[in-house]
């Protein structure tokens, strides 16, 4: 199935909605609002479950799918079908992703962790501040070079330009924290086939939150 990235925007300039904006935008912030935006959007009935990357940036929203969000009241926007890749293809990306590993445990099930947060937590805390970019750049390129393997592309030049950790506060729910990294970079792809499935599965964990989507764009032809 073809691979959609929509485009979309709130209709910020629409007086219809004018009285919903202050909810929409103004009084809520942070991956928590963001789900819900995206979901006023990708929802098309009570028992739709999440089957969407989505990312946002601002002013507009990025959101991968294999469907084409319909027709919305506070949201403006336009798809278009991902091209197909080749082998061979060097692409230009940036992601904002959870970078997560497996660690084994004796004799118990393997545990998910930041590699990055364990570095850190090794360190003294002034050590930590003057090498929190360095650490977050190496970890980063290893955990994608390692996800390359398997995902069908061999990563090439890779920036981390942001690492922070990120709460989310549920209602009558446990706070969910996580660390995000937004990286730009540069692949090439090996596998087409493997690539546009992890394409579409996401990378990493932490996808109801906005990470996991990657934008990329062919820099080679």
């Amino acid at each position: 199935m073809p691979l959609y990235l929509t485009r979309a925007r709130l209709r910020v300039e629409d007086t219809r909605i004018a009285a919903l904006l202050p909810l929409l935008v103004k009084e809520q912030s942070g991956a928590s609002a963001a789900h819900h935006r995206i979901w006023s959007l990708m929802s098309d009935g009570s028992d739709r479950s999440r089957d969407f990357l989505f990312r946002d940036a601002g002013d507009v929203t990025f959101v991968l799918s294999q469907r084409i969000p319909g027709s919305s009241p506070i949201w403006q926007h336009e798809s278009r079908v991902i091209p197909a890749f080749e082998a061979g293809d060097v692409l230009n990306f940036t992601l904002r992703a959870s970078p997560v590993i497996r660690r084994a445990r004796d004799g118990r099930r393997s545990a998910k962790r930041d590699p990055i947060l364990e570095r850190l937590g090794q360190l003294a805390l002034d050590d930590r501040r003057a090498r929190r970019q360095e650490i977050a750049q190496e970890e980063t390129s290893r955990w994608l070079t390692a996800m390359g393997e398997s995902s069908g592309y061999r990563l090439g030049d890779v920036l981390v330009e942001n690492h922070e950790q990120v709460k989310v506060r549920r209602r009558g729910a446990p706070v969910i924290q996580f660390s995000i990294v937004d990286v730009s970079g540069t692949l090439t792809v090996t596998n087409p086939t493997v690539f546009a499935d992890r394409l579409g599965q996401g990378f990493g964990p932490a996808k109801a939150w906005g990470c996991g989507l990657m934008l990329c764009r062919r820099i080679n032809r």
